[in-house]
């Protein structure tokens, strides 16, 4: 498990749980479009995905609530630091 190798506090371990999950479902929708729908998806769409995703599962999920998509975009553990 990636996330409990985490070093920091137990909401840092907690978001990257929350990428990892998004992440794995990202992955494994595509894989699902590619075989049954028999489309190509570009790994930028894949991560865009799980950005706005993981974005939205914490600003709405968390006590985060004053997150920024803008700084989330560039980079998305910046409230962890």
């Amino acid at each position: 498990m990636l996330y409990k190798n985490v070093h920091g506090g137990k909401w840092r371990k907690k978001i990257i749980r929350g990428i990892v999950m998004v992440t794995t479902w990202a992955l494994w929708n595509t894989r699902n479009v590619e075989i049954f729908q028999d489309k190509d998806t570009k790994i930028m769409e894949v991560v865009a995905e799980v950005k706005s995703r993981s974005f939205l599962w914490l600003k709405n999920r968390s006590k985060f609530k004053c997150i920024d998509w803008k700084d989330w975009a560039i980079y998305p553990l910046y409230m962890c630091i």
